[in-house]
């Protein structure tokens, strides 16, 4: 019963690809996503690159680094003036166009320039992805922001780890990557009105500082153990197993659980799934932790469940409790708060991308798992972001079905004797 109830939400959930307004954010953030997880921000690809170039290793974290310092500042600055201007299509089109060329000329310019570039693809993608949340936030209803981004964040990593893992040749990674960035321009095929939704729901959450700190708590701490498994944790499980088998037991259960999370967000509210997902995510990092990369394969599937379904929660939330005319403020500041918690996550590590000794992977997870763990008790005592009537309605509507099935079979029932 429980698998059927997912089965018809999920195909529900896909209905949006009729809606314009829907599939003209769906699709560019599909695609600038595959070039965020493919290309900068987990480091292996332009790592490997750097490598054969012959750069120092010191020199491959800094360039990270610099990255993640400069689109935090941007998503910071930038959220204010997004709520300034209404030509967010406008800007997200601009920078689409710039990010897509810089990424290609990584393959052309010489190393001393990479520094440069990578501060430029900072600084633009600090400007992307605080437009993309506040225009996001104006045409999504609340009810419907989880399951379009536990879709988008489900298929882009699947697609990314494939540049990720050096399934394709480096040069060659760079140029599709480059190629997937300019699809994001199909916002521009594709031009709804740019206004903004009229609520289906009567209340308003109000949110004071401590209930905002109750929701950026968990968010930065959980992205610093993101920097730390994606600097040197995954490269030295990665180290341990066949590159095909590692992508199949992260990616796979990664979009399944993105897509059951997002799901479970809309239809039973955001707090539960989030903190369930917390519990799996430390629980694996734990297990890692204490018994090394000797744990064997299922932490690791059990660890991309946890961790894609707090990733999906963490994407959509600014979007629920920004004001109407704060949403790109309140989206830089999220965005902002992430990147920060990776770069501090990943000069914790170390500012290196590699396998790391059996003793400090152990010391670094267990370290990892505590603050995982950490995230959990702002969540208890923060408020529900989905509003109740929403969530009440579903159950109604549920039971309504359910009782129709069930007549209907005993109708059919009924004319067969």
């Amino acid at each position: 019963m429980v698998n059927n109830k997912l089965i018809d939400d999920f195909f529900e959930s896909l209905l949006f690809v009729k809606d314009k307004k829907r599939m003209v954010l769906f699709v560019p953030f599909l695609f600038f996503l595959i070039w965020l997880m493919g290309f900068p921000l987990f480091g292996p690809v332009i790592t490997q690159y750097l490598r054969e170039t012959t750069v120092l290793k010191i020199e491959k974290g800094q360039i990270l680094e610099i990255f993640l310092f400069s689109m935090s500042i941007t998503s910071l600055m930038m959220g204010y003036l997004i709520d300034k201007t209404s030509k967010r299509k406008t800007i997200l089109i601009i920078t689409t166009i710039i990010i897509s060329i810089i990424t290609y000329l990584f393959t052309i310019v010489e190393t001393s320039q990479m520094f440069t570039l990578v501060a430029l693809l900072g600084f633009l993608s600090g400007v992307f992805l605080p437009t993309w949340g506040a225009y996001f936030a104006d045409s999504i209803e609340i009810q419907e922001r989880g399951r379009i981004m536990g879709l988008a964040i489900g298929c882009s990593m699947i697609i990314s780890k494939s540049f990720i893992l050096h399934i394709i040749k480096v040069n060659n990674s760079l140029i599709i990557i480059s190629i997937i960035s300019l699809l994001t321009l199909s916002i521009a095929i594709i031009k709804p009105e740019e206004t903004q939704i009229r609520k289906k729901y009567t209340k308003r959450i109000s949110l004071g500082s401590n209930q905002i700190a109750f929701f950026v708590i968990p968010v930065f701490l959980f992205y610093i153990v993101a920097g730390i498994l994606f600097s040197v944790i995954f490269p030295t499980i990665q180290s341990k197993m066949n590159s095909s088998f590692y992508y199949l037991i992260w990616s796979i259960p990664f979009l399944l659980s993105s897509i059951i999370t997002s799901i479970l967000l809309d239809t039973r509210g955001r707090k539960t799934p989030t903190i369930i997902s917390l519990a799996i995510t430390g629980i694996s990092v734990g297990i890692l932790g204490i018994f090394g990369t000797r744990s064997g394969f299922l932490p690791i599937i059990t660890l991309a469940i946890g961790f894609s379904s707090f990733m999906v929660y963490s994407f959509i939330l600014w979007s629920d409790i920004a004001p109407e005319k704060s949403r790109g403020t309140y989206h830089g500041l999220g965005f902002g708060l992430i990147w920060i918690a990776v770069l501090l996550g990943l000069i914790f590590s170390g500012s290196e991308f590699g396998v790391i000794s059996e003793e400090k992977f152990r010391s670094l997870l267990i370290f990892s798992a505590i603050i995982v763990f950490l995230c959990i008790p702002p969540l208890i005592f923060s408020i529900e972001t989905l509003p109740e009537d929403i969530i009440s309605r579903r159950r109604i509507d549920r039971h309504l079905k359910q009782a129709l099935k069930a007549r209907e079979e005993e109708e059919r029932r009924y004319l067969k004797k």
